[in-house]
């Protein structure tokens, strides 16, 4: 989702992303709602690093839409272990 951000007397509209969990009791839980201003390799890793440092041991399934700097992250060996699936 974009939305509109305010920094240094300018208006600008960025990307959110919205980071999703389903429990083993089949339960959804946001995890978190990221702002990176633009997408890069370095905006993924750094989303990774958070999200593991939250707990999160393993990534079973991602679907993305052909997000700059997402495939360099998860196709080289990404600590979480995830599966990547352009949507």
């Amino acid at each position: 989702m974009h939305i509109k951000i305010h920094r240094k007397r300018s208006v600008s509209s960025e990307a959110s992303y919205v980071a999703l969990a389903v429990t083993e009791e089949s339960r959804r839980d946001v995890l978190s709602i990221f702002n990176i201003p633009t997408e890069s390799a370095t905006g993924w890793s750094d989303i990774f690093d958070t999200l593991k440092e939250r707990g999160v041991q393993k990534i079973g399934l991602m679907v993305a839409d052909g997000i700059k700097g997402l495939d360099v992250v998860v196709g080289w060996g990404n600590s979480l272990g995830c599966r990547f699936r352009d949507a």
